[in-house]
């Protein structure tokens, strides 16, 4: 019984990228910048607005399983037409 549940919470302790990291990474590559040049707007639970480089996109995170589950991989996604600046 030791043995399944240190194994079970090695599991959960795992680390990755954070949400952040993925969007930022995401983010670089659509908007043609470095992350240290961009920067995150909370929009809502599931949106952020990313602006840098003169542009600007929104992004939601898609996950394959609910938030409830063990295991699940979240993405984001481009939600906009990627914009300039001044296309407010």
């Amino acid at each position: 019984m030791l043995v399944v549940g240190t194994i079970l919470g090695g599991g959960a302790c795992a680390t990755g990228p954070t949400s952040r990291d993925r969007l930022l990474k995401r983010a670089a590559f659509d908007l043609n910048c470095t992350k240290d040049e961009l920067s995150v707007t909370k929009l809502d639970a599931r949106t952020r607005g990313v602006r840098g480089c003169g542009h600007k996109a929104t992004y939601v995170e898609t996950c394959d399983a609910p938030p409830t589950s063990f295991v699940r991989n979240c993405t984001w996604v481009m939600n906009t037409h990627q914009g300039n600046d001044d296309d407010e």
